[in-house]
Order: C-alpha cells, then structure tokens, then sequence
C-alpha cells in the first residue's frame, strides 16, 4: 500500500519560495507578519485562510498527490500564478 501525502510534507518555507515568485512570497509574509491572515484554519489536511490586502481574499491550500494543491481568489491567483 503506497503512502498518502500529507499537506505537511509538502509546507515547508522553501516550498513556498519555490511555488511563489519573490515579489509574491514577500508581499505574502509581510501580510503574515502584521496580522493580515485571519481564520486561518486547518481541517482534514486543508489549510484555508483569510488574507486582508487591498480586498479580503481566500487561500486553500491540500494535498494534490506529490504536489501542493492551492486556490486564492486575489488577482494573481486567479491568473494562475501561485501568490
């Protein structure tokens, strides 16, 4: 039986750095850091958040096999780029 992957195998600081271009990452620990992402939540290896910017947007982020899955409904995520 093949092993499940968990969302913490996949978060991880450079992870992140990966996924995000550099302007994206920083911009998003800033946010972070001065206490823009509300209701962050964990449930059944779903991380999902609130993040206050120049709008309120949503984060999920799960497991999608060996890959992080995500979804964010502020603009560069809805252009497909990981944010």
């Amino acid at each position: 039986m093949a092993s499940r992957t968990v969302l913490a195998d996949l978060l991880s600081r450079r992870a992140l750095e990966e996924l995000a271009d550099e302007r994206s990452f920083e911009r998003g620990l800033a946010y972070f850091r001065n206490g823009a992402v509300e209701r962050l939540v964990s449930h059944k290896d779903r991380i999902t958040a609130r993040v206050v910017g120049t709008e309120v947007y949503t984060v999920k982020l799960w497991p999608d096999g060996r890959d992080l899955g995500w979804d964010c409904t502020c603009p560069v995520g809805q252009d497909g780029e990981f944010c």
